[in-house]
C-alpha cells in the first residue's frame, strides 16, 4: 500500500463532500472507491503535522528574510 499525499486526501474529502449533497455519479464513486482501498492512511496524522510544522518554519524564514 502506498501513503496517501495530503493534497490527494483533501481532494477526496472535498468530493465526499459534494457526494453528500448528491452532486456526483455512480462511477464516480467507484472509481474513488477503488483508488482509496489502495492507499494507507496509519501515517495521515503524523504527515499533517509534519507539513504543518514545516509551512510554520517556511513562513518564518520568509517573514526574517524580508525584515
Amino acid at each position: 500500500m502506498k501513503k496517501i499525499p495530503l493534497f490527494r486526501l483533501a481532494e477526496i474529502m472535498d468530493f465526499w463532500s459534494g457526494a453528500n449533497q448528491g452532486d456526483y455519479y455512480p462511477s464516480d464513486i467507484e472509481e474513488l472507491l477503488s483508488e482509496v482501498q489502495e492507499y494507507d492512511f496509519t501515517d495521515v496524522k503524523d504527515n499533517l503535522i509534519t507539513s504543518l510544522k514545516s509551512f510554520m518554519d517556511y513562513e518564518k524564514k520568509l517573514e526574517l528574510q524580508n525584515k
